[in-house]
């Protein structure tokens, strides 16, 4: 079920990160496939990781969407064996900053 949605939610971001990908080198049409199941398979893992820690789905949905455009923006600088640590610390990053806004919010 979280596959199936985090399928359809990241296409268009997992699509620019392989159109990108390939654009600067980092990946050939062959290893395409291969990127974009890990790229889900990650993003399910954060996700879980996101509701076990309290996050409602909606808002570790958004999260995991800002953290995939975070990988798409830096994915130049980034190096296969730092993809999936930086990733975890990002989303980490966006649900505490999350959580500050939203405790602001609440408390004005």
């Amino acid at each position: 079920m979280i596959k199936n949605f985090l399928v359809l939610s990241f296409k268009c971001i997992h699509s620019l990160l392989l159109i990108r990908c390939i654009s600067i080198g980092r990946i050939n049409d062959e290893k395409e496939d291969i990127l974009a199941s890990y790229l889900i398979d990650l993003g399910e893992e954060v996700l879980k990781l996101l509701l076990a820690k309290g996050a409602i789905k909606e808002d570790a949905e958004d999260i995991i969407q800002n953290t995939f455009y975070k990988v798409y923006t830096l994915l130049g600088d980034l190096r296969e064996d730092t993809i999936r640590p930086w990733f975890f610390r990002v989303a980490l990053n966006e649900y505490i900053d999350f959580k500050r806004k939203k405790s602001s919010r609440i408390s004005i």
